[in-house]
C-alpha cells in the first residue's frame, strides 16, 4: 500500500518523515488541533474583550466630563457709560466703567476699571481713572487668601500703584445679602513707597429679580489716608442690560465726590 503523507512531504535535513502509519501521527494532529483551538479562543477573547474596553472607555470619559462640569469656569463682562449733564450751571459729568468676573473651582479673579470726569463753563475741575484687580483662592466656605493691586490716578493727587496679599472672610451668605471683609497689607510702588494697610467691606443686597443695591467701603492707611465710598443702585432691564445710579465719595488729599446716571451691558 502507498505511504499518506500528512503536511506534505519532510524537505531533507528537516526530520524524520511523518506519515499515516507512523506513530508520531496522532500526536502531530493533536498538537495542530491545539494550535488552532489556541487561535480561535484568541480570537473570540479579543472580540469579547472589546465591548467591556468601550464600557470602561465610556464610563472613563463620563467621569472626565462630570469632573470638568463641576469645574466649570463662570465669566462674565460689564461695559457701562453714563453721566449727568447740567445744562443751567453748565456742569457735565461723564462716567465709564469696566468690570470682569472669572470663577473656576477655588479660584476667583476680579478686575475693574472705572474712569470719571467732571468739567463746569468747559474747565476740567475733576478727573479720575482707576483700576483694581483681585485674585481670591478659598480656603474654605467662607476664608480666602487674596492678592490685589489697585492703581489710582486723580488730577491735582500723586498717582498710586498698591500691591498686597491678605485675607477675605464672607460674613453673610444667604440668596439676598452678601457681606465680605477683606483685609491686606500691601505696598505703594510708586513715589512715596509707603506700607499701606487697607480694609474694606462689599455688601451687595438683592431686593429682587431684577433690583439691587450694592455699596463698596474702603479704607486705605499708608503715608496718607484715603477713605472711598461707592454706592449704587440697579435695576435690570433684562438679562444683559441694566440701569444704575452711582455715588462715590473720596477723602484724600484730593476730595472726590460725584454721581452719575448709568447705562450697562453685560457681555
Amino acid at each position: 500500500m502507498g505511504t499518506l503523507t500528512l503536511f506534505g512531504p519532510s524537505q531533507p535535513g528537516t526530520g524524520p518523515e511523518i506519515t499515516a502509519g507512523s506513530a508520531q501521527a496522532p500526536l502531530a494532529r493533536n498538537a495542530k488541533i491545539a494550535q488552532i483551538s489556541a487561535i480561535t479562543y484568541g480570537r473570540s477573547r479579543y472580540i469579547q474583550d472589546q465591548p467591556k474596553k468601550e464600557i470602561i472607555m465610556n464610563k472613563t470619559l463620563a467621569l472626565l466630563l462630570c469632573s470638568a462640569m463641576a469645574q466649570t469656569a463662570i465669566a462674565s463682562t460689564t461695559f457701562g457709560v453714563g453721566g449727568i449733564i447740567d445744562g443751567q450751571n453748565s456742569n457735565s459729568t461723564l462716567t465709564g466703567v469696566l468690570t470682569h468676573r472669572y470663577e473656576s473651582g477655588p479660584l476667583q479673579q476680579e478686575f475693574d476699571a472705572s474712569y470719571m470726569q467732571q468739567t463746569s463753563n468747559g474747565d476740567r475741575i475733576s478727573q479720575r481713572t482707576e483700576l483694581f484687580g483681585k485674585i481670591n483662592y478659598a480656603l474654605t466656605s467662607r476664608h480666602y487668601a487674596q492678592f490685589s493691586s489697585r492703581y489710582v490716578d486723580t488730577l491735582g493727587e500723586d498717582s498710586r500703584l498698591v500691591a498686597g496679599i491678605g485675607h477675605g472672610f464672607k460674613l453673610v451668605r444667604t440668596e439676598n445679602l452678601k457681606i465680605s471683609n477683606e483685609l491686606t497689607l500691601g505696598k505703594n510702588l510708586v513715589n512715596s513707597k509707603d506700607t499701606v494697610i487697607a480694609d474694606s467691606i462689599w455688601i451687595r443686597y438683592k431686593l429682587d429679580d431684577k433690583n439691587s443695591v450694592t455699596n463698596k467701603f474702603l479704607v486705605e492707611v499708608g503715608d496718607t489716608t484715603r477713605v472711598q465710598n461707592v454706592l449704587e443702585v440697579e435695576h435690570a432691564l433684562d438679562s444683559r442690560i441694566a440701569l444704575s445710579l452711582s455715588h462715590t465719595e473720596v477723602r484724600s488729599d484730593v476730595d472726590v465726590s460725584l454721581s452719575s446716571f448709568n447705562i450697562k451691558v453685560a457681555f
